[in-house]
């Protein structure tokens, strides 16, 4: 499945994001494998680099790697009010992995049955 990068919606449809998952690949190796190209931006927790890409549902996915976290993975934020089986389910699919394969799931993930906490 080819990986459709978009332009950031401003904000997430509900206001609010959520972190989903930890992927095991920092923003170089995203370049590299899926041709993604991260944006540099700054909030108010540090800098970070930033890509963003449509689930096949259509919703966005932002792939955020903030200047201090250690570690090679990525964070992945998704829309507060999402189905988080549902997101998990398409974010999966999106990059071809395996549950097992994430450095980490957000508990709520984890409690609903979805995948195993790191």
């Amino acid at each position: 499945m080819a990986i459709q990068q978009v332009r950031a919606h401003p904000h997430f449809p509900s206001g609010d994001s959520r972190a989903l998952v930890e992927i095991p690949f920092d923003p170089a190796e995203l370049a590299t494998r899926y041709g993604l190209a991260f944006e540099d931006g700054e909030d108010d927790l540090d800098r970070y680099q930033r890509a963003v890409i449509a689930l096949p549902d259509g919703s966005q996915a932002w792939l955020v790697k903030y200047r201090g976290e250690a570690g090679a993975g990525t964070t992945v934020y998704v829309d507060a009010a999402v189905d988080i089986d549902a997101a998990m389910e398409l974010l999966l699919l999106t990059f071809s992995l395996t549950e097992e394969e994430l450095r980490w799931v957000a508990p709520e993930v984890a409690s609903a049955g979805t995948a195993p906490s790191t």
